[in-house]
């Protein structure tokens, strides 16, 4: 089967698409950091999936989209796992600061 944007898919393995997912997702990340067009670069990507799915037989394309799909849903459930514990963490930060500035902010916690 060859490369599809650097990931080796020599088959349809779960391993490879779980890696293309991650790749994609990655993208997307860096595309909102930097302030540019998530929807924008996600149509690209589409773009560059049904490229690639053209090259497949029918029953590979069903079985590659299904793992796909269920390998992002998989980023996107781990990523959201990450965000309340970052914003957790981002609380008790403020407040920790606060109660060094003489704040009471922590009184519960105390």
């Amino acid at each position: 089967m060859g490369k599809f944007m650097g990931i080796a898919l020599e088959s349809l393995d779960r391993l490879s698409i779980r890696a293309l997912a991650e790749k994609h997702s990655a993208e997307l990340r860096d595309v909102a950091q930097s302030g540019g067009n998530v929807y924008q670069a996600s149509l690209d990507q589409q773009d560059r999936i049904t490229e690639f799915s053209s090259t497949l037989a029918e029953e590979d394309v069903i079985k590659y989209l299904n793992i796909y799909s269920e390998e992002l849903e998989a980023c996107s459930s781990k990523q959201m796992m990450r965000q309340p514990l970052f914003l957790l963490r981002r609380n008790l930060q403020m407040r920790l600061q606060q109660r060094s500035a003489g704040s009471l902010g922590l009184r519960y916690l105390s």
